[in-house]
């Protein structure tokens, strides 16, 4: 009856990895990390205990003017629950894992990206997915009246594949827009994940406690999809205390009933040159089939 904290007991080789470096062409091969973009798809999930981490062979080549290519096989994707989860599901995915992104950088209105994330697992099947996707991200000054606009925008397409039971082709859109009024930095964005009813666009290894809201209510795309509309403020007090308020509407996508909406609060010091503390702080005023959820955590990081 209370509120799983996921971070179980642990020993485990978190990393272990050889890099080869010739060129413009980068090798790495062994237990990594790997960060596509902002972690939407792909990432580390580096704010928990136990990072996830990919056994894997990476080659990443700037050699072609412009572009950013990326390319890792990966048969095992080691997850954050560690090795004293209560399931072996949720210790590691077994499997044939693809990802290719290629990133342009040329345009002068920024970033365009194409990726490719093929995934079938022998012992997580719910998670064998197919996904498709372009993403663009840019800035533009002098757009009425403000210094410089932040904007992110991405389409996607997933289908099943492999023994996955679902049988489905469900779809993602994300837009924001950021930008700063003085000291204080404030943005507007939304994110759709489609539904059929029964299944919905997911995101097996991404990083997915950054989006959605920090009481973490949306880790997993319900079955009926999510359309979240958010916005966010922040600013640095005279203490040195980097503060970001945010809020969230949440609804499902098929049949858009309310789910309710969500405040989080963010404060990071500096204390040393070193070492800083970060505070989170969230509240889901769940509705309807949505359960309220309040979530607080506390962490200190040490750089060297």
């Amino acid at each position: 009856g209370r509120s799983v904290i996921a971070d179980p007991d642990n020993f485990d080789l978190n990393r272990l990895q050889l890099t080869y470096k010739m060129g413009d062409t980068t090798f790495t091969v062994g237990r990594q990390y790997i960060n596509h973009g902002d972690q939407r798809f792909i990432g580390a999930i580096g704010w928990r205990q136990n990072d996830q981490t990919f056994d894997a062979a990476t080659v990443t080549t700037t050699a072609l003017d412009g572009f950013n290519l990326t390319y890792s096989y990966v048969n095992q994707v080691n997850r954050i629950f560690g090795t004293q989860a209560p399931a072996t599901g949720l210790e590691r995915w077994h499997g044939d894992v693809h990802l290719f992104r290629a990133d342009y950088t040329k345009f002068s209105f920024g970033t365009v990206s194409a990726f490719a994330y093929l995934m079938d697992f022998d012992n997580a099947a719910f998670f064998s997915t197919n996904t498709y996707g372009l993403e663009l991200k840019g800035s533009a000054d002098n757009v009425a009246g403000l210094n410089k606009i932040n904007y992110i925008t991405t389409l996607a397409m997933q289908r099943d594949t492999g023994a996955n039971p679902g049988n489905y082709e469900e779809y993602y859109i994300r837009g924001q827009v950021d930008t700063k009024f003085g000291d204080f930095k404030t943005g507007l964005g939304f994110e759709r994940m489609t539904s059929d009813g029964t299944r919905s666009f997911i995101f097996p290894v991404g990083t997915n406690h950054k989006f959605g809201g920090y009481a973490d209510a949306f880790l997993t795309t319900p079955a009926a999809g999510l359309r979240d509309y958010y916005a966010f403020v922040g600013t640095t007090c005279p203490l040195g205390i980097k503060h970001t308020l945010g809020y969230h509407h949440f609804s499902t996508d098929e049949g858009n009933n309310y789910l309710g909406f969500e405040i989080d609060y963010v404060g990071k010091k500096k204390l040393t040159e070193n070492m800083s503390v970060l505070v989170k702080l969230a509240h889901l005023e769940g509705h309807g089939a949505q359960s309220s959820i309040e979530r607080g955590s506390i962490q200190l990081d040490y750089s060297f």
